[in-house]
């Protein structure tokens, strides 16, 4: 929360504008409604989940902390991607830097605008973007297309290798049994964001057929950037995305059952507040290309034993346009120049797995994986000016062009092996225990990572359970970060005056950043109420860190140049988190959650311009005629000039509308009462955070 003099003031209009769509939307008619209410809070308990060790197991016996969603509470929330759905659960939230929305988990960043330390799976495909390994949570993944999410909290390596370091989302689309189509439209005011969805399912004599389709746009709100808050630098959000998903499933006779899928995800966005640091131009922009197509084979050959084979192709482009000069050079009349690069990067995994369900609660799995990964070359140019800024660079005269080459392969091989089992001789106490071994080479750098994991889960009585867990995970230096360590030595060889002792500063190799997670979590569950209690430590070992490198080149001047180094801090983290579901009126339910971290001594970088306080109060009542969702999102305990974050939405949502069955609607006002928020950046207050907004959306099933 902004405690400055241009501390923002209701806008009268917008106001009642908001008032008076709610009013319009409350007296529509409706009936049937469903939502989270068709479960009791014990079902709920009970959910399937199994993200958290690829066993379907109920929630409360999951020997991770994962939450879990549908379409149907996200519907009721108007939660659209998954960095807003970080924001209101526990343990999770996002922040804005260049432009990108970035996961935090449990206190620890995931590193400048990579977003790299979580995974994202699609139906169990890894769907990160290849350069270097970039979560996407922002509209070019929608989360209209899914019929379930698990977000589980914590390392998870174990399991799924790089990567999965603070935490795992786990997609399901809506591929079900079914013949159907959707389609699904809204508009926002603020940015006038406009989203197209659609889906739906074909069965044929070729198999099973399903297709996801959405396009997203919305413009700058050219909101400026903090603490100077200066027309020289706007937080330029314009954003564009689109996603593709198509897949196509057939069962062969004494075979197995054969999944062909291609996913694209598109994003362009607008570098928000621009990475020099002081000065943003309108022109300025980023973009994130995937291109993923795979084949899974998959077959059962007894009751006890099935196996599976995944081959992957990803195809990543990251591709940007910047500004070169800072605010001082502006206010003294320089040109604005630009520079422009594209760096195309492709994957190959292939993975494999093998389960034996022993008995119907005892079963392992073991698996393997291996992984190559190159950078195609393409180009970084700069000296544009707005007259040619979008003319072919490597035919220009007044313009630098710099082909880069094809880099050397990454590769990556995994092996894991998983046991789990209700232990009847030991007071039936549900055990999980795996361990991996991942290894990986680039040129002349190598490692090797063992990251095991065990969990004890107790069903104590009918009312409480209790859960104890361990885990581990790692994160190998990415291709980019290879790379860009690569470019800095050539510069500084090139420009520098005193190359030799620039370089002394850089290290001579890039190291696995590591974690280890314990935990302990007790729950109780009576009638109407749910209560959870979770307390977890974290260690954080050789981080990995972007860090400028200054130095005089033979002009004389100050030259710097990114590159990345293995921080000599460790970091260690405290936490609790209490969540409570509670339905205390046949037609109202309360969600609420907080949590707070704690970093130790020397710890506290690593909680740097993160909350260390979270709370979130989600109200929903149904009714015969709507749903009505209060959510109050607070953040606070910052270290800095930032008090707090706060925002209240409210989310009026129809589902079978008397017009039609087949007919959904909503609407949803964020941040009713026009705060001005802003991110922390370095202990000041940063970027901003959008005002009020009004969302209206229908939806249609054929």
């Amino acid at each position: 929360m902004l405690k400055l003099p241009l501390e923002g003031v209701c806008k009268s209009l917008d106001y009642k504008q908001a008032m008076i769509a709610l009013m319009s939307l409350y007296l529509l008619p409706c009936m049937g409604q469903e939502s989270v209410f068709d479960l009791t809070l014990e079902q709920l308990s009970r959910v399937s989940v199994s993200v958290s060790s690829k066993v379907d197991l109920p929630l409360n016996l999951s020997p991770a902390t994962v939450s879990t969603y549908n379409q149907k509470q996200l519907f009721q929330q108007g939660i659209h991607q998954l960095a807003d759905l970080a924001d209101i659960s526990p343990s999770y939230s996002s922040y804005s830097i260049y432009g990108e929305r970035v996961f935090e988990t449990r206190g620890q960043k995931a590193g400048s605008f990579e977003n790299n330390k979580h995974l994202v799976l699609l139906d169990g495909i890894r769907i990160n973007h290849a350069r270097a390994n970039k979560a996407p949570i922002e509209n070019e993944l929608p989360l209209w297309m899914l019929a379930k999410l698990e977000l589980l909290r914590g390392p998870a390596s174990a399991l799924y290798g790089q990567s999965a370091f603070l935490g795992v989302t786990s997609l399901d689309s809506a591929f079900n049994q079914e013949n159907d189509f959707s389609a699904q439209a809204n508009y926002q005011n603020l940015g006038e964001g406009i989203r197209a969805n659609l889906k739906g399912n074909l069965h044929s004599k070729m198999g099973h057929s399903y297709l996801a389709y959405s396009h997203y746009q919305k413009e700058s709100t050219d909101a400026l950037v903090g603490p100077v808050f200066s027309p020289f630098q706007k937080y330029y959000d314009d954003q564009k995305s689109e996603f593709i998903y198509a897949r196509q499933h057939a069962e062969i006779d004494h075979v197995g059952h054969f999944t062909l899928g291609y996913i694209e995800l598109n994003r362009q966005s607008g570098l928000g507040e621009h990475w020099t640091g002081d000065f943003s131009d309108e022109e300025n922009q980023i973009n994130w290309a995937t291109k993923i197509s795979y084949i899974s084979w998959q077959e059962k050959f007894s009751e006890e034993i099935s196996a599976s084979i995944k081959v992957v192709n990803n195809d990543s482009a990251e591709e940007g346009l910047s500004s070169n000069e800072n605010r001082d050079q502006i206010s003294q009349g320089d040109t604005i120049t630009y520079s422009r690069y594209r760096v195309k990067v492709n994957a190959k995994l292939v993975e494999a797995e093998i389960n034996w369900q022993i008995a119907q609660q005892q079963s392992v799995i073991f698996g393997a994986s291996i992984e190559e990964r190159q950078e195609q070359g393409d180009y970084f140019a700069t000296g544009f000016t707005k007259n040619n800024l979008y003319q072919p660079p490597n035919n220009l005269t007044d313009v630098d062009f710099f082909p880069r080459e094809d880099s050397a392969i990454k590769t990556n091989q995994g092996a894991y092996f998983q046991y789990y089992d209700l232990l009847s001789n030991l007071g039936d106490i549900h055990l999980t225990a795996g361990v991996r071994f991942d290894k990986g080479e680039y040129l002349a750098d190598s490692f090797s990572q063992w990251s095991p994991r065990i969990a004890l889960v107790k069903v104590l009585n009918p009312q409480w359970t209790m859960k104890v867990s361990y885990s581990s995970a790692f994160r190998a230096p990415s291709l980019k970060e290879y790379m860009l360590n690569t470019e800095a030595t050539d510069l500084i060889n090139q420009e520098a005056i005193n190359p030799e002792e620039v370089l002394a500063r850089l290290p001579n190799q890039l190291l696995a950043e590591t974690i280890d997670s314990s935990e302990i979590s007790i729950s109780y569950q009576k009638n109407n109420l749910l209560i959870k209690v979770n307390n977890f430590y974290n260690h954080t070992e050789n981080l990995l860190n972007g860090q400028p490198v200054f130095f005089v080149n033979k002009d004389g001047n100050i030259s710097s140049q990114n590159s990345f180094i293995n921080s000599l801090q460790d970091y260690s983290v405290y936490g609790a988190e209490v969540e409570l579901q509670w339905r205390f009126a046949q037609n109202w339910q309360l969600n609420s959650f907080i949590s707070q971290v704690i970093p130790k001594g020397d710890s506290k970088e690593a909680t740097l311009d993160i909350a260390q306080f979270k709370s979130n109060v989600s109200l929903t009542g149904i009714f015969n005629w709507f749903t009505v969702n209060f959510m109050q999102f607070y953040h606070s305990d910052f270290d800095g000039k930032l008090d707090y974050i706060s925002r209240f939405d409210v989310t009026i949502s129809q589902q079978n509308n008397l017009i039609s069955k087949h007919m959904s609607t909503y609407l949803k006002i964020s941040n009713v009462f026009d705060q001005d928020n802003y991110h922390s950046v370095e202990s000041d207050l940063g970027n901003p955070l959008p005002g009020r907004a009004i969302e209206i959306g229908l939806s249609y099933q054929f």
